[in-house]
């Protein structure tokens, strides 16, 4: 439930953002006037001067439709009825109002000419008027400059469309698809619909809807009705179906817009607030998608519907943040944030802020925090997920005249990018904030980048203070009814003692007193469908890899398991746990994920549901990554990924059965013969490893990672004393790694690592230890110039050490490469 206050907030929200259609009925049209000055004919009004003027006898059970039914047979006189009761109108001071606001579209079930007699664009109006009939094409582009207003019912200016008065009508209507009947049920679905004038009993609207709802995957976005009375068995109908009401008549409507938005607003302020990108001209189709996966942060813009001060919110039951959460500071501000936001606010352009955690210890809520503390003195953007960086940040320095922000979810994806625009100097205006995972910080992320390049901010764990600071927060927005019992200091040690690491499950464990994956058990386990249990499986490989999953892939993944591949089928029921937006799917956190996939799902099972999505995204021309989205780039890297596949299935037969299948699917893709082959060789197979990798590099010769892991698994079958001619196929790793050297695309430290403690042990092994001495001297030597550019690399110093030790001990078992590592 949502009081009229909260609704006019949000609808004020929607018109300024330009999201709200506006959708009138009948007696929307009764404050305007005919050509005579006289009133608009009510319905009612209508059906007994019909009935008068053709002298028909008149039932009180009788509808207006059954009239116009009969008086069809007349067309003549009907129309010059309608003419003279429709054409010419004045319309009233509300439309006149209406006209001051943006509006996405507009549709109306009136024939009447009032509206449109408002005038196309006069000074003061948002948007010029675009007469639409429903029979009309769909424009192939809109812009907010001039909305749609389309007359679903006919227009009087256009008798000989003819006009839907009966189901008779729109069945016949229906019949030759028009094209904005169609439309009307799509939109319903995905935004936010205003309705005036109407009580929705209307035969023509119910069936635009339904023709639609068996289509759309999850449930409607939320609408509004506005009517002066409304039955109570109407009135929760409506609301079951996400349409909430709002008590007024047109007049008192657009009275409490007026209070909140009391000048209009043009189209253009909307555009430049939202869309400065749209202003610029010479921008393609591709360049405007790119731009349009980054949110520009703003209160203003991002906040929804309000929500009661008193109601639960979701992310103290273990869901992400959302921007209406952070703007009415639901999450409390933690310690660590207050000297994070104070340097971001200082930084300088180029600069690039990491804040690092464990999973579940509040990275993002604390990376959306920042955001908007800085969005309210300087341009911020938001980007989740995004197909190209270096494209948007170079598109964004086009559009931006000053320095700028950039928040990045997860850097992970974006760290060569991330480099490349530091090197090319393109971030001269721009601040990047991101978070990471500590184990991928330290294990993938640090080495690329200049020491002095970044400044790192530690978020894994909360100080003591912070626990009394969290329980104001969850006593007002979360489930406090365990800890209300508890004395104030057994409070603060729960949530203090059991958030050592991983906050979300501190606190959920905290307010249940139970443990956090017995509650994700329960929801898995409770779930009524096997096919339900699926879907959440699918669903948590992409959300466990930080990204989401599409509608149609996994749309695909399900048909193949063997279940209805309607999504919208499962989505009602999965409330809770799986969150939509648009056509992509996520799990409520990804720790939640995790924990499913590595503890919960049965591993047969799994290994079928991989199995599945891998096939879905075989339907992609190779090299696969290349036809995804960012999203699904994600997704895919991870189901192929070696060591993440050993982590989920565990034993050597489970993963290698999936290469083994996949084997075909992917004959013509270089990276999945690449993980295959690390697979292969994290299992000891180092010959089928090396046949692997050799198809790798025929698919994808070019590929800096293949040729690496070439050039490794050669040294590993020397140094294994596996091939005929060790010397010969030493002399070509070298050769290739020296070439990776100066290609710069691995990471720094592996190419001259893996060479040096490779090349010397191989030398000691087929030519002696004399060699392998002036070999390792050499090699410590290089390393030394490594080291001091890069002083913070512990592999560096390692091997540095190692080379040492074999020189002055002769000892070669001092330099024992770790064939997994490598």
């Amino acid at each position: 439930m949502i009081d009229n206050c909260d609704a006019y907030k949000d609808i004020a929200n929607k018109i300024s953002n330009a999201e709200a259609i506006l959708f009138l009925g009948a007696g929307a049209s009764l404050t305007s006037s005919r050509s005579d000055g006289n009133s608009l004919p009510t319905g009612n009004q209508l059906k007994h001067l019909i009935a008068k003027c053709m002298s028909l006898n008149i039932d009180k059970d009788d509808s207006l439709a059954d009239i116009v039914a009969v008086a069809a047979q007349r067309p003549e006189e009907l129309s010059r009825i309608f003419e003279q009761q429709f054409k010419g109108c004045t319309p009233s001071e509300e439309y006149k109002i209406i006209r001051t606001y943006p509006w996405k579209r507009i549709y109306t079930l009136n024939i009447d000419d009032s509206f449109e007699n408002t005038g196309d664009k006069s000074p003061g109006y948002s948007q010029g008027l675009r007469v639409t009939q429903r029979n009309d094409y769909l424009p192939s582009k809109e812009s907010l400059e001039s909305v749609c207003y389309v007359k679903l019912n006919g227009d009087i200016n256009f008798p000989d469309n003819g006009y839907i008065f009966t189901p008779e009508d729109y069945g016949e209507e229906s019949a030759n698809a028009s094209n904005w009947y169609d439309e009307v049920g799509r939109d319903f679905a995905r935004n936010t619909f205003i309705f005036i004038g109407t009580q929705l009993d209307e035969p023509t609207f119910q069936h635009m809807v339904q023709r639609y709802k068996n289509k759309i995957s999850g449930p409607y976005s939320r609408s509004y009705l506005v009517v002066p009375n409304i039955s109570d068995a109407k009135k929760r109908r409506f609301e079951s179906e996400n349409i909430y009401i709002i008590k007024n008549n047109l007049t008192e409507f657009i009275n409490e817009l007026l209070k909140r938005i009391p000048d209009g607003l043009s189209a253009s302020s909307v555009i430049d607030k939202k869309y400065p990108w749209l202003t610029k001209k010479g921008l393609s189709t591709r360049d405007i998608e790119i731009l349009s996966e980054i949110s520009i942060i703003s209160p203003e813009t991002l906040k929804g519907h309000n929500v009661p001060d008193h109601q639960f919110r979701e992310f103290y039951e273990g869901f992400k943040p959302t921007w209406e959460d952070i703007i009415d500071q639901v999450p409390a501000q933690l310690n660590f944030l207050k000297p994070i936001m104070e340097y971001a606010n200082s930084a300088k352009p180029g600069k690039l802020i990491v804040l690092k955690g464990n999973a579940g210890s509040g990275k993002t809520t604390t990376l959306m925090q920042t955001a908007i503390s800085i969005s309210k003195t300087y341009r911020a953007y938001y980007l989740k997920y995004s197909s190209d960086l270096k494209k948007a940040v170079r598109l964004i320095n086009e559009i931006e005249p000053g320095n700028y922000y950039i928040f990045i979810e997860r850097i992970s994806p974006f760290i060569n990018e991330i480099r490349d625009l530091q090197n090319s100097k393109t971030l001269s205006r721009v601040i990047i904030v991101s978070a990471e995972r500590s184990g991928v910080w330290e294990s993938r992320i640090v080495e690329h980048l200049e020491e002095d390049s970044y400044v790192l901010f530690d978020v894994s764990r909360i100080e003591r203070e912070d626990a009394a600071r969290i329980l104001t927060k969850l006593e007002q927005f979360g489930d406090f009814s365990r800890l209300r019992k508890m004395p104030e200091k057994k409070r603060i040690n729960e949530i203090y003692q059991k958030t050592s690491g991983q906050l979300l499950i501190g606190l959920l464990e905290a307010t249940t007193g139970e443990g956090y994956q017995n509650l994700i058990r329960k929801d898995y386990h409770n779930l009524s469908e096997d096919s339900e249990r699926h879907l959440v499986a699918l669903i948590a490989l992409a959300t466990a890899n930080s990204s989401r999953s599409a509608g149609e892939t996994i749309s695909i993944a399900m048909q193949d398991l063997g279940f209805d591949k309607n999504l919208g089928n499962y989505y009602l029921s999965l409330k809770g746990i799986v969150v939509k937006n648009k056509n992509y799917f996520e799990l409520r956190h990804s720790v939640y994920a995790e924990t499913i996939l590595k503890n919960i799902v049965d591993k047969n099972k799994l290994t079928n549901v991989i199995l599945a999505y891998l096939k879905a995204f075989s339907h992609f021309t190779p090299p696969v990554v290349s036809g995804l989205s960012r999203s699904e780039q994600l997704v895919f890297k991870a189901l192929i990924n070696a060591k993440y596949l050993s982590s989920l299935l565990v034993t050597k037969h489970r993963v290698l059965s999936v290469y083994k299948y996949c084997e075909k699917l992917y004959e013509q893709d270089g990276l999945f013969w690449l993980q295959y082959a690390r697979a292969l060789r994290m299992h000891k197979d180092h010959e089928g490893a090396f046949k692997k990798l050799k198809i790798a590099k025929e698919v994808w010769g070019s590929s800096a990672q293949i040729m690496h892991a070439l050039a490794q698994q050669k040294m590993i079958m020397v140094l294994l004393k596996k091939v005929p001619n060790p010397l010969e196929m030493m002399s070509e790793a070298v050769g290739e790694f020296r070439q990776l050297e100066s290609m710069e695309k691995i990471v720094k430290a592996y190419p001259i690592v893996t060479l040096a403690e490779c090349h010397v042990r191989g030398a000691f092994l087929h030519e002696g230890v004399d060699t392998a001495l002036g070999l390792a001297s050499k090699y410590h030597r290089e390393i030394g110039q490594y080291m001091k550019k890069h002083p913070e690399n512990s592999r560096l110093k390692e091997s540095s050490e190692k080379l040492m030790r074999f020189y002055t001990t002769k000892d070669i078992d001092s330099i024992k490469p770790d064939f997994d590592d490598i």
